[in-house]
């Protein structure tokens, strides 16, 4: 049975009913697909780990492998493979058993930023910049875990400029701290709620061919 919707997983992000991704990762072991990447892993290179019927993750810039997770052999199925520094730097990985290495295998996994993912992360045109532009996403919240989700919030990475979001589409905030965050209601498993991203472009900006903005959210899943 997949392990998905655990820990720091429980929350998944998605536009028009698509997962959103954030890390783009190339790398991998036989029989290991990595299927999603967590954003707080950051670009670099992390580290997977395959040893039999163990998969361990070690996200770039830590020292510490994750907890091992036991591979069912018998069955393909998900899992979701956590820093050993830091839970909230996971991958969620697929894995076929009929082709994991024989021995020990270690490879170089090397993450990437993903643009174009439906939250504002892409570029600015010249004709944008030159004339201005609003635009608004909507970003579903949902838990896919089996504990309610509290203490959920949302905010603006400091060094973004023209972002703002909102928990109703009609007043707007840019929060650049957890202390002064958006605040959402619990969510039960399985309850869903949403966040409105939108993005101006002044008249007159620079074109910009390489944006990332980065959301930051918390939640504690106790």
């Amino acid at each position: 049975m997949p392990v998905v919707g655990t820990h720091a997983d429980a929350l998944r992000l998605t536009v028009a009913s698509v997962e959103v991704r954030h890390l783009t990762a190339v790398g991998t072991v036989p029989g290991v697909v990595i299927d999603a990447v967590a954003a707080r892993n950051g670009e670099g290179t992390g580290r997977l780990r395959c040893d039999g019927n163990e998969l361990q993750w070690q996200a770039p810039d830590s020292a510490t492998w994750g907890d091992v997770e036991f591979v069912d052999v018998e069955n393909d199925a998900s899992y979701l493979l956590e820093d050993g520094e830091d839970r909230s730097k996971w991958i969620r990985v697929d894995v076929y058993p009929d082709y994991l290495p024989d021995g020990a295998a270690e490879v170089g996994v090397v993450l990437t930023d993903v643009r174009e993912n439906g939250v504002s992360n892409d570029d600015v045109t010249a004709s944008e910049a030159a004339s201005g532009d609003v635009t608004t996403h909507t970003v579903t919240l949902e838990n896919v875990g089996t504990v309610t989700l509290s203490q959920l919030r949302v905010w603006l990475d400091a060094a973004v400029s023209g972002l703002e979001i909102s928990d109703d589409g009609a007043s707007w905030v840019s929060p650049t701290s957890e202390a002064a965050a958006l605040a959402f209601p619990d969510l039960a498993a399985g309850d869903s709620d949403t966040l409105h991203v939108r993005r101006t472009i002044s008249a007159g900006a620079d074109a910009d061919a390489g944006v990332v903005n980065h959301l930051e959210l918390s939640f504690s899943g106790l």
